[in-house]
């Protein structure tokens, strides 16, 4: 590597020197970030979980959505447009 190319990127002691800045500044609010993350994540896989168990699927075509039903072994059936 050329001598520029050392100057972009930073250093061992740099990234521990920015990594305790940061603490410094937002130490006290980590844990409700974290907490707040946590509870975000656990309610995307609810709703994704509750998505799976509806047991339906929607097909958005080029007019109105459809909504085909599974049958008991998972697959979908062919698609049912009306007449």
């Amino acid at each position: 590597m050329t001598t520029s190319t050392y100057l972009l990127f930073p250093g061992h002691m740099e990234v521990w020197v920015i990594l305790l800045v940061v603490l410094i500044l937002f130490g006290g609010k980590l844990p409700s970030v974290a907490r707040n993350i946590g509870r975000s994540f656990t309610e995307f896989k609810r709703g994704v979980r509750a998505d799976d168990d509806d047991g339906s699927e929607t097909l958005e075509g080029s007019g109105n959505p459809q909504k085909i039903e599974k049958n008991a072994s998972g697959d979908r059936p062919k698609d049912r447009t009306p007449a």
